[in-house]
């Protein structure tokens, strides 16, 4: 999906929707019962596969170490580190309660690809 904002100074052809998803997960999705989640982020729309409830608990667990130290502190105390390296750590910062619900209830029907879309959207970059 292109950049909707017509004040906006991003290159035109950048997508924010990296991954569409497939018939596959529209028929796993179908059969849990899940809709999909939308969120903007600044002048994007992204798309998801985490359900709105899952995306809250997940927010929860990784908006107090946002607060607690900025993404703009974190990079440049790390410079070198990519914008995926930046998302994980935070989460991994979460703690063992964000792993757990990754494993026990994110993991049934999402994987990594889907769960780095979402932290996109938490973390910021």
């Amino acid at each position: 999906m292109n950049c909707t904002n017509p004040n906006c100074e991003c290159k035109s052809g950048t997508f924010a929707n990296l991954n569409p998803p497939t018939k596959h997960d529209a028929a796993v999705m179908s059969l849990l019962n899940i809709e999909p989640t939308t969120v903007r982020l600044n002048h994007w729309k992204i798309n998801m596969k985490i359900t709105a409830q899952d995306f809250e608990t997940l927010r929860g667990m990784i908006e107090p170490e946002l607060v607690r130290v900025p993404v703009a502190e974190y990079r440049k105390a790390n410079p070198t580190f990519s914008d995926k390296r930046v998302r994980w750590d935070y989460f991994h910062v979460a703690g063992r309660p964000a792993l757990s619900f990754l494993c026990d209830t994110l993991y049934k029907y999402m994987n990594d690809t889907h769960m780095d879309t979402a932290l996109k959207a938490i973390v910021g970059v």
